[in-house]
């Protein structure tokens, strides 16, 4: 794709007890891909917290998530989301 930037996400690890996969593997896969086109990769876990429990529904530290532990927050998760795309593209905030 040339003359095109391009930025893939991965989101932190929810709270699903059924994923076939924990998303630390679609993220390496996800990193992998970026590297072999020459995109961006953002990896939303480094942002969230090094455990779902940090940022769960609830009473955890920064609760980011829904209670159904899998979609992000209103108040929140849709702005954690958001300021690490800003803080990503605009390095000097």
């Amino acid at each position: 794709m040339p003359l095109v930037d391009l930025l893939i996400t991965s989101p932190p690890e929810d709270q699903k007890p059924a994923n076939a996969y924990p998303m630390a593997q679609y993220t390496r896969a996800a990193l992998e891909v970026a590297v072999a086109i020459g995109a961006a990769h953002l990896d939303h876990q480094y942002f969230w917290g090094a455990a779902p429990s940090y940022y769960a529904s609830g009473n955890s530290a920064r609760p980011c998530m829904r209670s159904d532990g899998i979609h992000p927050a209103p108040l929140f998760g849709g702005f954690a989301l958001a300021d690490a795309v800003t803080h990503l593209l605009s390095p000097g905030l």
